[in-house]
């Protein structure tokens, strides 16, 4: 019973951090924008900043331990779970 918890957890766990994933890559380019515009009324320049670019790879980055370790636990799950059936 544990185990199929730990399978719904994981499961609705991915899910939420796919649509979190989503919604920040969605909102690059206009943070970008932003900042663009606030540097500009600023009159500064955007050398320390990073771009829609940059961006994006720091997000890639950024969930790439977490997707490893959802899929981790998900294994984890399973191979409690088949351990309970077969036990």
């Amino acid at each position: 019973m544990v185990a199929l918890a730990g399978i719904g957890l994981t499961a609705v766990t991915s899910l939420i951090v796919l649509r979190h994933s989503l919604l920040a890559n969605d909102a690059g380019p206009v943070l970008g924008e932003l900042q663009g515009r606030v540097a500009d009324r600023l009159k500064i320049e955007l050398a320390g900043t990073i771009g829609t670019q940059g961006w994006r790879a720091r997000l890639a980055w950024s969930a790439f331990p977490a997707t490893i370790a959802l899929g981790l636990a998900l294994l984890v799950s399973i191979g409690a779970l088949l351990y309970a059936v077969i036990r």
